[in-house]
């Protein structure tokens, strides 16, 4: 990630944050404190906002950081595709004057602040430009696709719904059962309890989650079971979109997705929860933000294989593209030489999908090797409840480290998406929701400052082999 946005409903960060920015190179698009509302146009209420304005973008300018001032967040589209003047029986004329309003704050007001006072930086009266039904929104300015979750389209819509700087989308997902335990007993746990639906504040966000495990054919009946499937659905669905946004360069430019980090304890977009676990979504960003990125893109009768170099160098290298069965059989199925161009994303290769075998009881993976990288991607085809995956002994070895453990991974069977986790305390691992194969170990670091006995107590893991077996 190069860039995070501050969104108009949260807060100006304190100094420290800019800083660190500054100084790690990241990008901030900057919100006014404007969201999801209309607001007076009243001398009064001006002037308030005149005076805050003015504080903020004097505190923050000699950041270069700041890359972008923005008015709201959603208002312009609250007011065009939201109904508020049905829902509120306006007269054409309190229409008239709500929208004069919107007009001093965020056409003239604030732009005329940003100019005086921070000149050079671009500003934008609203986030996003145009709202997601319409097809504009795919064409120019930025854009908050929701057809995902809120329309409940399948996660392949994010394969056609590539718009030129995309500053919103997301899929909620549970937090970890450590961050649980801060407003829920063990003795609570359960679906769906009332702490949990009181830290749901989506008005239907468990149904919809529902409805999205009922595409993969997947039924949670526990709650580690359901912080588990719901995690890794969000990963495998945002994961889909941001590969389909970094393919797109240079068309689209910007990918940041819905959201970053929590307030507080709950269900939600996040990839990082309110105690700072790293959700599954996490580590996929991880993956496909990386400087020099592989992922696969299933798109009509072909799966594409696509390299995002964001160096300013060309590369030069080779592909090994295999088919991994479930059961330990693999085939190579291409080797080839690669030349990766400088800023670029671009398509590998290409398989017909009906070379392939049926889904179910595969993975195919791509190897990228140069002089001085190594990367990998994987794509299992297939609905995740259709998965053909057999009952695993998986062993993990501990090793204490400063600041932390060392964690060992074997299994006897081909094991996808491994979880690990502790059940009492928030921790950091390098690396979670891996495969693990047979014959091989995986070897993570966990940042922790339990001792050896309190940790290995507190420490559990989880798979997708877990559910299937015990459930079908």
């Amino acid at each position: 990630m190069n860039m995070l946005r501050i969104w108009g409903g949260g807060i100006y960060e304190d100094d420290v944050f800019y800083n660190l920015a500054d100084s790690l190179g990241i990008m901030i698009w900057q919100d006014f404190m404007y969201a999801c509302a209309l607001y007076p146009g009243t001398n009064v209420f001006l002037e308030n906002a005149r005076r805050e304005a003015v504080q903020q973008v004097k505190r923050l300018r000699m950041h270069p950081s700041i890359v972008l001032w923005c008015g709201n967040n959603e208002s312009d589209e609250a007011w065009h595709n939201w109904g508020y003047q049905q829902q509120y029986s306006m007269s054409p004329a309190i229409q008239d004057t709500l929208w004069k309003h919107y007009t001093k704050l965020f056409h003239q007001l604030l732009p005329s602040i940003v100019k005086q006072y921070n000149p050079g930086v671009p500003y934008v009266s609203t986030s996003p430009q145009t709202g997601w039904g319409r097809p504009e929104s795919m064409t120019a300015g930025d854009s908050h696709y929701w057809g995902v979750w809120w329309g409940q389209e399948p996660f392949e819509m994010y394969l056609q719904k590539v718009p030129r700087f995309m500053s919103e989308f997301g899929f909620q997902a549970m937090p970890e059962i450590s961050t649980l335990r801060m407003f829920q007993p063990e003795s609570a746990d359960s679906l769906f309890s009332p702490q949990l639906r009181c830290h749901q504040k989506h008005p239907t966000g468990f149904e919809t989650i529902k409805a999205y495990l009922q595409i993969e054919d997947l039924e949670p009946s526990s709650l580690e079971e359901y912080i588990y499937l719901t995690q890794l659905l969000q990963a495998r669905g945002i994961g889909l979109g941001i590969a389909a946004q970094r393919a797109s360069r240079p068309r689209c430019m910007g990918s940041l997705y819905w959201q970053l980090n929590d307030c507080w304890p709950v269900t939600s977009w996040s990839s990082l929860d309110f105690a700072f676990n790293r959700k599954a979504l996490h580590y996929t960003a991880q993956t496909l933000f990386d400087t020099l990125a592989l992922a696969f893109l299933p798109k009509n009768d072909s799966l594409n294989i696509y390299a995002f170099n964001d160096t300013p160098h060309e590369m030069q290298g080779s592909i090994e593209v295999n088919i991994h069965f479930f059961k330990g059989i693999s085939r190579r199925l291409v080797t080839r030489e690669i030349s990766l161009q400088p800023l670029a994303s671009q398509r590998l290769y290409s398989l017909a999908l009906k070379s392939l075998p049926p889904p179910g009881n595969y993975c195919v993976e791509v190897v990228l090797k140069g002089h001085r990288f190594l990367r990998k991607a994987d794509y299992i085809p297939g609905k995740l409840g259709h998965l053909k995956l057999q009952k695993a002994k998986i062993t993990c070895h501990i090793e204490s480290a400063e600041k932390g453990f060392y964690l060992s991974f074997t299994t006897d069977r081909f094991v996808p998406w491994l979880q690990v986790y502790l059940t009492q305390t928030p921790a950091r691992f390098s690396n979670n929701f891996f495969h693990l194969w047979p014959g091989s170990s995986f070897r993570i670091f966990c940042q922790s400052s339990l001792d050896k006995i309190s940790f290995e107590k507190q420490l559990k893991f989880y798979s997708l082999n877990h559910y299937l077996t015990q459930n079908k």
